[in-house]
């Protein structure tokens, strides 16, 4: 795996940096667990399809997002449920570097592309 191959993505995607509670090893599960929660974010999160989970500019997994819900647990942020992205989603974006797509001094830990 490539991890500095630059990607071009074309599909509707949120990028969420997960790297502070990101753990080498994780299962997918305990990655989607991680990425899926509870995030200040806007309605065009309803106009993704996928998300990306992204640890030091470095995709690491990928979920197609079924649906988004307010968190029980932190008012006022959202979550989605989902599952791991189809394997041709997966194979065009892990493993790639996304760190053209933030811009220099950018904090946010959630990212939209094409939506």
């Amino acid at each position: 795996m490539n991890t500095h191959q630059k990607v071009d993505i074309d599909d509707k995607i949120m990028i969420f940096r997960i790297a502070r509670t990101f753990s080498r090893g994780m299962s997918d599960a305990e990655i989607l667990k991680i990425t899926r929660r509870a995030w200040k974010v806007g309605e065009r999160r309803n106009k993704a399809d996928y998300a990306l989970a992204v640890v030091h500019d470095q995709v690491v997994a990928a979920f197609t997002i079924r649906y988004w819900q307010s968190s029980d647990n932190e008012p006022g942020r959202w979550e989605f449920e989902g599952v791991n992205a189809p394997d041709a989603i997966c194979e065009k974006y892990v493993g790639k570097n996304v760190a053209d797509y933030f811009k220099s001094g950018q904090t946010n830990p959630v990212l939209y592309i094409n939506c």
